[in-house]
């Protein structure tokens, strides 16, 4: 029986986990075409139990398809799980210079941001000129309620009220929007207006502004934004700095193939 060799390297580091695994076997099927059980035992490398128990297990979630005649091969929902991760590098490829002209002409902090699992999650940054400045780093979480970034990405859902009711409104600062009421409201001026703010909602002293990136499809799939400290940003200039942004995050969308109609 031919082992996969990462897999027989990896085991002779004794750190084989049920992930890799179950990755072998899915790099396997990606291979493309129809395999057989058997044909899978002497791809991957596994005991027929084991091989048969991971199989079972990626049917029932659905990234799998065992055919009429017994085969295996890749499922749709496997597919759009990697043109999502396709997504998601066009859209960090795309969104660099962007990002980082922005930066440049505010001298400040600006983050790109995705929703997962009703939390926002840094995909890109670009750091202030300045000494005091908001810290954050790629791949950090936060919350959607209370960030210029997750409102951004919030306002827009289609199933926008139903998140809502399911959020732990905690209060961070004295500002933070801790009824839904409140939070609905809020994200319907943020529709109506374009744009998101966060004073000093989830950090004391740090005040933001964000807009949404929107797809193709007109969904949104991403947020972006600038974070300022409050010495350093003056309410006034709000407007004037939101269309800043707005119009760079535009410049995004339409990078993602979006038509402003």
């Amino acid at each position: 029986m031919a082992a996969n060799p990462k897999l027989r390297k990896i085991s002779d580091e004794k750190q084989i986990s049920a992930a890799v695994r179950t990755m072998a076997v899915l790099e396997a099927l990606s291979e493309g075409g129809f395999y057989t059980f058997d044909a899978l035992v002497e791809k991957v490398g596994l005991a027929k139990p084991t091989l048969f128990r991971f199989l079972k297990t990626l049917k029932a979630l659905g990234y799998i398809i065992q055919h009429e005649d017994s085969r295996y091969s890749l499922s749709l929902k496997m597919l759009t799980v990697g043109s999502k991760a396709l997504g998601a590098m066009d859209l960090h490829d795309a969104s660099r210079p962007v990002i980082k002209r922005l930066a440049r002409y505010f001298q400040e902090t600006v983050h790109l941001a995705i929703l997962m699992d009703a939390r926002v999650v840094y995909i890109q940054k670009v750091e202030s000129v300045h000494t005091i400045r908001m810290y954050s780093t790629i791949g950090k979480q936060a919350p959607l309620y209370c960030t210029s970034l997750g409102k951004a990405l919030l306002a827009w859902q289609s199933d926008r009220d139903q998140i809502v009711k399911k959020l732990d409104l905690v209060p961070y600062t004295r500002n933070t929007i801790v009824t839904r009421k409140a939070l609905i409201a809020e994200l319907d001026a943020i529709k109506e207006r374009g744009y998101s703010t966060d004073n000093e909602e989830h950090e004391p002293d740090i005040r933001c502004i964000g807009a949404p990136v929107f797809d193709y499809s007109g969904s949104v799939i991403a947020a972006l934004s600038v974070a300022w400290p409050v010495y350093r940003h003056k309410p006034e200039d709000e407007t004037k700095n939101a269309a800043i942004v707005m119009a760079a995050a535009g410049e995004i969308s339409k990078l993602m193939g979006y038509e402003a109609t």
